[in-house]
């Protein structure tokens, strides 16, 4: 009685132990967030919703939902949809995050969940 109540302890035992590691090696789910993306071209605006992984940064999410040109090694937007900067005429794509002008790159920003972010083909003057 004793050796089948020692069995079937021990294989009790193994089975907690298999059915605890399953767990413990699942990786959380990414977070999805959402920001609305406004190119504005004459005052003309072209709105779009873009869904994205939280920790991505502005950069990438362009890449994924446009046509994007860049220069600087990649870190500084030049054309968006076929529409490059005009360094002749001076005017190039400035961004503005939820209404404020940005200050940092593309590259660095990361969108938070509900942002507006507008990119204007305006004068650099």
């Amino acid at each position: 009685m004793k050796q089948k109540l020692l069995l079937f302890m021990s294989v009790f035992f193994v089975l907690m132990m298999i059915g605890c590691s399953e767990t413990v090696n699942e990786e959380p789910e990414s977070k999805l967030s959402q920001a609305e993306i406004i190119i504005v071209i004459d005052e003309i605006s072209d709105n779009h919703q873009v869904e994205f992984v939280d920790g991505t940064s502005l950069m990438a999410i362009m890449k994924e939902n446009f046509e994007i040109e860049t220069a600087f090694e990649d870190s500084f937007i030049i054309g968006i949809n076929e529409v490059l900067a005009d360094d002749e005429a001076k005017l190039g794509w400035m961004y503005y995050i939820n209404g404020d002008f940005a200050t940092s790159g593309a590259n660095d920003y990361i969108p938070e969940d509900g942002d507006v972010v507008e990119f204007k083909y305006e004068s650099w003057e």
